[in-house]
C-alpha cells in the first residue's frame, strides 16, 4: 500500500506536503496524489522516500507499514514557528538561508545552506521540465 505508506513516512517526519514535497523534489501537488493513490511516484522519488524512512524500496512498495517499521526519529516538537527568508540580491555575495524567528543566522554551518540550496534546485528543475512539456503540448496543437 505505497499511498498509505507515503503518508505515514511524510506524517511521522513532521512535514506538511510542501515540505515533503521540496525533499523529494516534486510538487506538493504530486505529493497529494501520491497519497490519494492516484499516481505512482518515480523510482528515484520511491528511492527518495525509502531512504527518508531508513527502509529499503521493497520494503516501501509491498508492506503497509507501522511506525515501528520505520527508522525515523521522530521527537515530540513544540509548534513550528513560521519560516523567514533572506532573499539572494544581484550583488549579494552570499546564499539564502532559511532560519526560524530568532536564530542567529550565521550559526548555521555551510552545510545546512547547501542542503537548502539543493532541495530548492530539485524543486526548481522539476517545475521547468513540467513547463517545457507543457509548452511542448501546447505549441504543437495537443494542447486545445
Amino acid at each position: 500500500m505505497l499511498y498509505y505508506n507515503i503518508k505515514l513516512i511524510r506524517e511521522l517526519q513532521d512535514m506538511t506536503q510542501g515540505e515533503f514535497a521540496t525533499k523529494l523534489g516534486v510538487s506538493k501537488d504530486m505529493v497529494y496524489t501520491y497519497e490519494k493513490g492516484k499516481a505512482e511516484p518515480s523510482e528515484l522519488t520511491k528511492k527518495r522516500i525509502a531512504k527518508m524512512a531508513g527502509i529499503e524500496l521493497t520494503t516501501l512498495e509491498k508492506d503497509q507499514l507501522k511506525e515501528e517499521d520505520l527508522k525515523i526519529n521522530r521527537q515530540d516538537k513544540a509548534p513550528k514557528e513560521p519560516m523567514t527568508y533572506t532573499p539572494i540580491s544581484a550583488t549579494d555575495q552570499g546564499a539564502s538561508m532559511a532560519h526560524a524567528p530568532g536564530q542567529d543566522q550565521k550559526s548555521e554551518t555551510l552545510e545546512d545552506a547547501v542542503k537548502a540550496l539543493l532541495n530548492n534546485s530539485v524543486a526548481l528543475k522539476a517545475q521547468a521540465a513540467a513547463i517545457e512539456k507543457l509548452a511542448g503540448l501546447l505549441s504543437s496543437g495537443s494542447g486545445k
